[in-house]
């Protein structure tokens, strides 16, 4: 099973621009090579299939799910579907949780 969700946490680090579906930085630590307003992320490839993924502290997290969970109430262990297809697309337009 998957974490829990710390949606709190996600609202205290990024903000979210819904027209392009990225996330950028609210707040960084002082060591951080990122400042606040950068974007947050990167795409990975994972299983033959593009995801963004975010890491924070040490833990890595699907942007998808990072959105669904602050605007759709994503529970913890609940997966994210993507309408189109693509896991680089987290507009929230394009997502919904599994049931």
């Amino acid at each position: 099973m998957r974490p829990a969700l710390a949606v709190e946490n996600f609202i205290d680090h990024f903000d979210y621009d819904e027209a392009s579906g990225n996330l950028s930085w609210k707040s960084v630590r002082p060591q951080s090579r990122s400042r606040p307003g950068d974007a947050a992320g990167y795409v990975t490839n994972i299983g033959g299939r593009n995801y963004k993924l975010v890491g924070i502290g040490r833990k890595t997290h699907v942007v998808g799910r990072i959105v669904a969970a602050m605007f759709l109430g994503l529970r913890p262990g609940q997966m994210v579907d993507y309408l189109d297809g693509d896991a680089t697309n987290t507009r929230l337009s394009n997502l919904r949780p599994r049931a």
